[in-house]
């Protein structure tokens, strides 16, 4: 689905500027309260809820990429 990309690497600009398959849903449970986060838009400290903007953006990409079916 996607290329291997060193986040760590990456600034939050950066980040958030990836095409819309990278920005995946994870479920994160150990902290509270539980919930769906963005697999790229983090950092030291931070999270965003899943769907993040560029999810939300590119979602036919990201739909299509996670092999949902998608009728638009």
């Amino acid at each position: 689905m996607t290329e291997d990309v060193d986040l760590v690497a990456l600034s939050e600009q950066e980040r958030q500027a990836l095409p819309a398959v990278f920005h995946a849903p994870v479920f994160e449970d150990l902290g509270k309260p539980h919930a769906w986060i963005c697999a790229v838009c983090w950092g030291d400290g931070w999270m965003t809820k899943w769907p993040c903007r560029p999810a939300i953006t590119g979602g036919k990409e990201l739909g299509e990429a996670l092999g949902l079916e998608v009728h638009w």
